[in-house]
Parts: structure tokens; sequence; C-alpha cells
């Protein structure tokens, strides 16, 4: 079932905010150990063309943030710099369906695109 073979895609969240648990990864299906520690919020959530992304506190090392579709293809990546708490990434060409949005410290948060 798709669940099992995918279980970042579980459940959508019902709120915009997350505090990830699931481990970094190049991959966000395969679990590595650590626990993530940047709090990520996206608006608006359904989201047509600009994506919001706030994190709770500034990085400290510039980081990439990646979008994965349902298949856990990456399907947008964005550099943060350091000291970065807020961007905007255009997602007007990304098909309709659920998306993972992920830091490098494996902080995640979902998303829909309408």
């Amino acid at each position: 079932d798709f669940q099992e073979m995918n279980p970042t895609f579980g459940a959508l969240n019902s709120g915009v905010s997350s505090t990830s648990s699931i481990p970094p990864c190049e991959d966000p299906r395969t679990p590595c150990g650590a626990f993530a520690k940047t709090q990520v919020s996206v608006f608006p959530n359904p989201v047509r063309d600009v994506l919001t992304v706030e994190l709770q506190e500034a990085l400290s090392n510039t980081t990439t943030l990646r979008v994965y579709n349902g298949l856990g293809q990456i399907v947008q990546e964005q550099e943060l710099s350091a000291g970065e708490t807020r961007i905007e990434m255009s997602v007007y060409l990304l098909a309709s369906g659920l998306y993972i949005l992920q830091l490098e410290d494996g902080s995640v948060v979902r998303f829909v695109k309408d």
C-alpha cells in the first residue's frame, strides 16, 4: 500500500505548521536516525502560485530546501541563506497534489498545491 511504501506521505497535517519527527535524509522515505530541529510553517495551504515558507528561527548556515512530489522525487530546490526566516517560492508550475517541503536538517512540512 502507498502509505507503507511512502510513510512520509501519510495523513495530511490539518494545520500549516509542523515540527518534524522525520529524520534528516536525502530521501524523505528513508529513516536515518537523528531528529529535525527547525520549525517550519507554510501558507497559504493549499497554495496556487506562491508559497510562503517561514522558519521559527533564523538559520545559522546556508541550507537547501527541497520539495518532493508523491513519488519521492525532488521537483524543486531553493537555497536559504544564513539569517533568513522567510522566503517565497513560486509553485505555479507544480501539478496539483500533495508535496513535502524538507530542509537539510530533516525538518519537513506538507503542503497541497491546488
